[in-house]
Order: C-alpha cells, then sequence, then structure tokens
C-alpha cells in the first residue's frame, strides 16, 4: 500500500484521490481539500468546504494535512515568538488557552508517566 504522504516527501503533487491542504493565492490561507482531477493545461480540480475548485496549481501550493501535535507546535511557536524577551509568561501561556490548547485529564498525566518509566 502506498504511503499518502510519500509524495511530498519527494516533492510530487499529490495524487488524485488524497486528502491534503493547498494554499490560496488570493487570501494566503491553507484549505484542506480532495485532489479530484488534474489536467494537461496545468489546471487541478479540488474539492473542499462543499465546491469544486479549478485552479492553476504548483507543486509548493499542497502539503499533507497536518497533525494535532503539528498544529499545537505551530500555534505555540507563534504564540511564544511574539514575547518580547522570548520568556514564557502568563499572557503568553493565557494566549495558548485562548487557541485551545488544554492541560490533560490527570488519568493523562499519570498514564504518560507510567510509560516513561
Amino acid at each position: 500500500m502506498m504511503d499518502m504522504q510519500s509524495w511530498f516527501e519527494k516533492g510530487d503533487l499529490p495524487p488524485v484521490g488524497v486528502e491534503c491542504e493547498w494554499l490560496s493565492y488570493n487570501t494566503g490561507v491553507w484549505h484542506q481539500t480532495k485532489v479530484k482531477a488534474y489536467d494537461n493545461d496545468g489546471q487541478a480540480w479540488l474539492e473542499g468546504e462543499g465546491i469544486v475548485s479549478v485552479l492553476d496549481f504548483g507543486i509548493n501550493r499542497f502539503r499533507p494535512i497536518k497533525s494535532e501535535r503539528e498544529k499545537f507546535i505551530e500555534v505555540a511557536s507563534k504564540v511564544l515568538h511574539q514575547t518580547e524577551d522570548g520568556v514564557i509568561n502568563d499572557i503568553s501561556l493565557g494566549q495558548l488557552f485562548d487557541v485551545g490548547f488544554r492541560a490533560p485529564q490527570s488519568s493523562q498525566l499519570r498514564q504518560q508517566v507510567r510509560s516513561d518509566e
């Protein structure tokens, strides 16, 4: 079975049928999509958010969907880099909470401690 993300490491376009993210030229925002088709004129048919889009494509406009861990690291990095001195403080920790980070339940912490031992 083909690894559905190996296209990215190889520098290829995502295969038809793959769910991935594409970067909008207009907004600079990444959108989750499913590749429906490519044509010989350099266009891709993408389905996402209930619509099918036809657009000019480029390899650098596609990436795999990020895991929850990767999403957290990206957001946390942005929040922590916003502090003037780079020090973690109550404000930066509050911003992490505001974007959805929550402390694990105590049972999850106990399980993690056991797995680290």
